[in-house]
């Protein structure tokens, strides 16, 4: 009788946890699976070697944060780990003892955005990373459910590895879904490997990486839906910053669901559409199609370029230098910082 008290008593704490959602994330380099895994416990690590690895956070809504904590599934931290709140807002260095990283702010924060920079650890295994609430009590993560199935555009812009339809799940807001040219017309076709419902859909609409990046290019405003059993609907996105969800008229049930383009917001410099993020609802939980396999053939090609360039040891690495002005008197010059990561991103300051 005392053991099933316990059980009880402790079920009951955990569905006292306030609950967060948590649609995006992502890092800039991944060995075993989207980083997702680690906000649900379970072990997630980036590529072998890998230094500098930033692991990114985007909260669904801001919240009040007071505490933050990562826990390593392999060796010991050993230097620096660095947090930022809101991206540059706030940065913080996190304590580490072993295994466990944390940082506990004085005043609670309302944060939008957690980021973590690895610095110098490599071979990182992270088997937890945890957010506390304004009282110190621990938040349940709400996460995607992740899926398999399929994702074809009528056309895409260039370069692929940048526009590619895949992209409208991975988490990136650098990394979008564009057309080439039009807009009217252009349709995505989506094949779930297992049917499903769909209730709702999020999308982040237009190229959101920047206020600049969004007006510069189209945007959605109508979207023709048209599926199995004869499925035909038709929703209007805003023209905003942000995630916007929109609920359909008729609920999807199936496997292949198809959306076309009817109207756009013109762009003001370029003619096609972009969307930086999707994610389907199925009346309990959000749901992606899984980019994973997308995501480790685009670092293995990048690993390629770097191997016939003969600098594949500076991938995932940061180089450290300096320049002087010789012929300057005052022997002026700098010091800079450069790192090239596999995913395709670059840092440089200096």
């Amino acid at each position: 009788m005392k053991k099933i008290l316990f059980l009880v008593f402790i079920l009951f704490l955990i569905s006292c946890k306030k609950e967060i959602s948590i649609s995006m994330v992502t890092a800039t380099s991944m060995q075993n699976g989207l980083p997702f895994l680690a906000l649900n416990d379970s072990k997630w690590m980036p590529e072998a070697n890998a230094e500098f690895v930033k692991f990114h956070v985007y909260l669904d809504e801001a919240v009040q944060l007071s505490k933050v904590e990562v826990n390593s599934c392999g060796d010991d931290f050993k230097s620096r780990i660095d947090m930022y709140i809101n991206f540059d807002e706030m940065i913080q260095t996190m304590k580490e003892e072993g295994k466990v990283a944390n940082y506990s702010f004085s005043t609670p924060v309302t944060a939008r955005s957690v980021t973590f920079n690895f610095s110098k650890n490599s071979n990182i295994c992270l088997s937890s990373v945890h957010l506390y609430d304004e009282k110190g009590k621990q938040f349940k993560v709400k996460s995607p459910r992740i899926i398999e199935g399929t994702a074809v555009a009528s056309e895409t812009g260039k370069p692929e590895a940048s526009y590619g339809v895949m992209n409208l799940f991975d988490s990136r807001y650098e990394y979008s879904y564009a057309s080439l040219d039009n807009s009217k017309g252009v349709s995505i076709d989506f094949t779930f490997k297992e049917p499903q419902k769909i209730k709702s859909i999020k999308v982040w609409n237009g190229y959101q990486r920047s206020d600049v990046h969004c007006v510069e290019n189209g945007r959605v405003k109508t979207i023709n839906l048209t599926g199995d059993d004869g499925y035909s609907e038709k929703i209007t996105l805003k023209d905003e910053m942000g995630p916007q969800v929109v609920e359909l008229p008729k609920v999807f049930s199936g496997r292949n669901l198809k959306m076309t383009v009817d109207e756009s917001y013109r762009g003001k410099k370029y003619k096609g559409i972009v969307l930086s993020e999707l994610r389907f609802f199925d009346g309990k939980e959000w749901f992606l199609l899984d980019p994973f396999s997308r995501i480790k053939d685009i670092a293995k090609a990048n690993g390629k370029d770097f191997e016939q360039a003969g600098i594949s040891d500076i991938i995932n690495k940061s180089l450290v230098g300096s320049d002087v002005a010789v012929s300057s008197p005052e022997q002026t010059g700098s010091n800079w910082t450069l790192r090239l990561r596999s995913d395709g991103s670059m840092f440089m300051e200096g």
